[in-house]
């Protein structure tokens, strides 16, 4: 778990707009609530046709539709329980109980998830990991996979960096420029990856003009 885990989200930035998928909110070191944005499927098969022309129509006012949507769009989802309301073909009904809202309570699904899916939550991680000071882990084993994965992962929007002008670097500082993510944080994971877990893994990246850039 990443210093930040609690704060990240899956998130798309491309051109001049950007999208929150899916918020993290950890439970437990092998618990984690996501959050999900209601244009992504809800595992309601009544919903999921107008569910998804909404996110099709919604990609298509992105720079670059192709690589506007969702890292986590196929995992496995269910819509959480509760005591005040009811699913009517596929819509939520409130119950005639009039139950104050501090009485509400809700059960949420958990699911098993596939080594491909927890890698890539792993990823999101990773790329939201600048500035922070520590990744806690249990197994160096078991961790070393997922830096790996990340540096090797070249989906679009994952591993690009801005390039930076060459006036810029002049001006400012690498250690700087590190915390600020402009070029060297790949780089820099490989290293610690490859001196403290003997790792082989070499970090794929592309350096892109600023307004190119686009992310998860």
């Amino acid at each position: 778990m990443t210093q930040n885990t609690y704060s990240i989200f899956e998130e798309t930035k491309n051109g001049n707009r950007w999208s929150d998928y899916h918020p993290f909110a950890p439970v437990s070191p092998k618990i984690v609530l996501l959050i999900r944005i209601n244009m992504l499927s809800t595992g309601i098969e009544e919903n999921d046709k107008a569910t998804r022309q909404m996110y099709e129509a919604h990609k298509m006012r992105y720079l670059n539709p192709s690589n506007a949507g969702s890292y986590l769009e196929d995992l496995p989802v269910g819509i959480a329980a509760n005591n005040f309301a009811t699913v009517v073909n596929g819509k939520a009904v409130l119950k005639p109980t009039g139950m104050a809202r501090y009485k509400h309570a809700f059960k949420f699904p958990l699911f098993a998830l596939s080594t491909a899916h927890v890698q890539r939550i792993n990823t999101i991680s990773f790329e939201e990991t600048i500035g922070i000071k520590g990744i806690v882990y249990k197994s160096a084993t078991v961790f070393k996979r997922a830096p790996e994965y990340f540096l090797a992962d070249s989906t679009e929007g994952f591993n690009t960096v801005p390039r930076i002008p060459p006036a810029l670097a002049m001006l400012v500082p690498e250690d700087v420029r590190w915390q600020q993510g402009w070029g060297t944080y790949p780089k820099l994971l490989e290293q610690i990856v490859q001196d403290e877990f003997g790792s082989s893994q070499k970090a794929m990246f592309e350096v892109v003009d600023p307004v190119r850039l686009s992310s998860h």
